[in-house]
């Protein structure tokens, strides 16, 4: 009886085994291949630390959590245009482990725990693919996407705007980092958050022209969701802005609309449109100059595309002495500044911007002096 008593408890012991190792290969297996909808850490989804037990959720410290990098190829996250379809890089960094998983989803601002993600997902590559819940689709990792040999990991996936929604927005991003020891104990989950901003307004063209003693502006949309009017801004030195006129806006449509505006004073100058959506809200078109042949000439950039180094002369400026160069984005946003002085080699290292399309102002305490370049 005591023999068989021993017998039965190796054969429990052994079933327990058994279930041990049916749970630690199923563990893994979710995890190579991505956990289910709803681990984002999104209002009203799980995070990762529910599945990793010996782990604890990080949602704004530490070295890790601080590589977590999410940016569009191409644009900004903070203009987004609705119905474009954007490629996204995640990026991660762990000097700590070698295998990494990731979770992302897409809502509005404000959003509570049963609204829908915004936008949609496609997966680009096959370490990537989509789950989806009843009201939302999410981006995550899949087997071929885990390694990090290298302790660092970029997925790449497609994410395409709303075409009828206009306003704030947050990509939710859930990253689990672990050594590979069939065990969750080494495990970190970390959580991040993105904002970004889906424009009302779609623009196809902005350009000017010039007519006896009139600027004509003309420029049209795609598309516009919930558009008030448009601003026209003028400056003489793409920094320094002041309005000079209207025009009301279609408000909304999926139609090409067509605007006008002409300005009586020529002069050398940049204009660009503020566009106002009717609860208030507003963001800026690109910067266009009414004379590009006047702001060509003087400056000498090169190399043109810019990559990493630029160098710059002027016709005009022959002392190197008090020299004051700024670049603006299409937006008239200051994007880099750098101040020379005594006859110092005018090169400036603009590998920390994105690649795009530039204005150099140059100025020597008189003479202030533009051109339009690319970073490549």
């Amino acid at each position: 009886m005591k023999a068989l008593n021993l017998l039965s408890a190796r054969v429990i012991r052994s079933g327990l085994l058994l279930v041990c190792f049916a749970t630690i290969s199923l563990s893994l297996l979710s995890y190579d291949t991505g956990p289910g909808a709803g681990y984002c850490n999104a209002p009203g989804d799980n995070d990762c630390t529910s599945c990793h037990s010996g782990s604890s959720l990080s949602t704004s410290a530490g070295v890790a959590w601080n590589t977590i990098s999410l940016v569009p190829a191409s644009g900004s996250l903070s203009s987004i245009s609705h119905g474009v379809t954007y490629s996204m890089n995640l990026t991660f960094a762990d000097t700590t482990s070698v295998k990494y998983g990731f979770q992302v989803c897409v809502l509005p601002s404000g959003a509570s725990s049963s609204t829908a993600s915004i936008g949609s997902f496609t997966a680009t590559n096959s370490g990537v693919q989509i789950v989806t819940s009843s009201n939302r689709s999410f981006i995550e990792h899949t087997y071929s996407g885990t390694a990090a040999t290298s302790h660092t990991h970029t997925w790449n996936f497609s994410w395409t705007a709303p075409t009828t929604y206009s306003g704030g927005a947050v990509f939710y991003v859930i990253i689990n980092s672990t050594d590979n020891d069939n065990s969750s104990s080494g495990d970190h989950v970390y959580a991040k958050t993105f904002s970004a901003t889906v424009l009302p307004v779609k623009f196809l063209s902005f350009d000017v022209s010039e007519k006896n003693d009139q600027v004509l502006l003309n420029w049209s949309t795609a598309s516009e969701i919930n558009s008030s009017n448009f601003v026209v801004e003028k400056s003489n030195d793409a920094s320094a802005w002041f309005e000079i006129g209207t025009v009301k806006a279609s408000g909304n449509s999926s139609s090409v609309q067509q605007y006008h505006f002409v300005d009586d004073k020529k002069l050398n100058a940049f204009y660009r449109l503020k566009q106002v959506d009717l609860d208030g809200k507003f963001d800026y078109s690109q910067i266009v100059h009414a004379n590009k042949n006047s702001i060509n000439n003087s400056i000498n950039i090169y190399p043109l595309p810019a990559n990493n180094t630029i160098h710059i002369s002027s016709d005009n400026i022959k002392n190197n002495s008090n020299i004051s160069v700024k670049i603006f984005d299409m937006k008239g946003n200051v994007v880099y500044e750098k101040s020379f002085e005594n006859n110092e080699p005018l090169t400036m290292d603009v590998s920390s911007i994105a690649k795009g399309i530039y204005i150099l102002q140059l100025t020597n305490g008189i003479d202030i002096e533009m051109k339009k370049f690319v970073i490549e």
